[in-house]
């Protein structure tokens, strides 16, 4: 999804687990820690959802909408995408986290997921 928001053409490789493609030579040479998302790019090959989505926004990415080029706030967005991430996406614990570490009112940490969740339906 994140390619395609970036407009990047892409080719999916849909991969069965019922019959563990995952754990083919072919694919293991991708990913040798039998995770299914993973980018290929011109030899360069990434794993992790997280990481695929911030790589693909800054490469192809046409301004920060989806991506923060601040460093300060690109920092910040990571750190909380990161949250969001352990606590697999789980909207109760998240905004707990939230709230604490921020001190953001009931519906800054509602906003907040909310945003999460829209960049997660897109690119993740």
């Amino acid at each position: 999804m994140a390619a395609r928001a970036n407009g990047m053409p892409v080719e999916i490789e849909i991969v069965d687990l019922s019959k563990n493609e995952h754990m083919n030579d072919n694919f293991l040479k991708i990913n040798s820690q039998y995770c299914i998302l993973s980018l290929e790019e011109d030899g360069f090959v990434l794993r992790d959802s997280h990481a695929i989505a911030c790589y693909l926004a800054d490469k192809y990415g046409k301004d920060d909408q989806w991506y923060p080029k601040d460093l300060k706030q690109r920092a910040l967005a990571s750190r909380v995408l990161g949250q969001y991430l352990v606590f697999d996406k789980d909207e109760t614990k998240f905004k707990e986290w939230l709230k604490e570490q921020s001190g953001g009112t009931a519906k800054h940490c509602t906003d907040c997921y909310n945003g999460l969740k829209d960049w997660d339906d897109r690119f993740l």
